[in-house]
């Protein structure tokens, strides 16, 4: 028996709906009896599974490109209770905390100081690797294009010298990030992924696959 909470009101028929919430309300006439609506819940119940099913699969999607879950918020590999504030916009990490301070829209505040700090960190490990191996090998240094996105951590256009990368990566640790930068680099001189490609990674990087196993506990609850 599925229970439901019920709502009656001054209508003809019997309603069901599930909310933006994952909950499921029953809209029924005042003279509805509780048999009556027991029996119209147990009549939608595949439909009712169906409809929470789909909702709890927008719920993990939405939760990948979220940057707080749970009340909590991963940064360089770290975990941290987010708190929002009242006062000039900006972040401050102190300790287990992270807090936004802003006079109105904290997730804008958050969203803006999120793409500006991954372009800077993605930029500087960029040029690093630029000058400690890619240097001789391309023929300039590529440009980069900061994105967010639930379907992969970077991506290179070898033909423009463009290098794309998922400003979600910052929840990972810099092990991550280094492993992305080097991959989507090695596109440079590899365009597909070919034993030449992974000789390439392994020689620069021994440990690449694990850094890439790794990158699969970023979009995992918090708690």
């Amino acid at each position: 028996m599925i229970t439901v909470p019920v709502v009656r009101k001054k209508i003809k028929n019997l309603n069901l709906r599930v909310r933006s919430d994952g909950s499921v309300v029953v809209s029924a006439p005042v003279y509805a009896t509780e048999r009556q609506i027991k029996a119209f819940v147990e009549s939608k119940k595949e439909w009712i599974q169906s409809q929470l099913g789909k909702r709890e699969k927008e719920l993990r999607e939405q939760e990948k490109t979220s940057l707080v879950v749970d009340g909590k918020i991963r940064y360089l590999g770290r975990t941290y209770t987010f708190i929002s504030l009242e006062g000039d916009l900006g972040i401050n990490i102190i300790g287990d905390f992270f807090a936004v301070y802003s006079y109105g829209d904290h997730a804008r505040t958050l969203d803006a100081w999120w793409r500006k700090t991954a372009f800077e960190i993605f930029r500087k490990e960029i040029d690093r690797q630029y000058e400690k191996i890619f240097r001789p090998l391309i023929k300039q240094k590529p440009e980069l294009y900061v994105h967010r996105t639930t379907s992969r951590w970077g991506s290179c256009n070898f033909v423009k010298y463009r290098i794309n990368m998922n400003e979600l990566l910052i929840k990972g640790d810099m092990e991550g990030i280094e492993y992305v930068v080097l991959h989507e680099m090695a596109h440079l001189i590899y365009p597909d992924h070919g034993k030449g490609f992974h000789a390439f990674l392994a020689a620069h990087m021994p440990d690449y696959r694990e850094r890439k196993r790794r990158l699969a506990e970023i979009n995992k609850k918090t708690i």
